[in-house]
């Protein structure tokens, strides 16, 4: 998936844009991601479904 390649370009901001809280919309969800780049890390903080 795109999200583990380049999280920061695949995802938009959340909230404040701190660079490390994101949010990945697609057709039937939202994930609120919480990005280390240093560490190569996404961690999935909530995910929601929109159906």
């Amino acid at each position: 998936m795109a999200v583990c390649e380049d999280p920061i370009e695949a995802t938009q901001p959340y909230g404040i844009d701190d660079g490390v809280t994101r949010q990945l919309v697609l057709d039937d969800m939202i994930a609120i991601l919480l990005v280390t780049p240093a560490m190569k890390r996404v961690r999935i903080l909530q995910i929601s479904h929109l159906g």
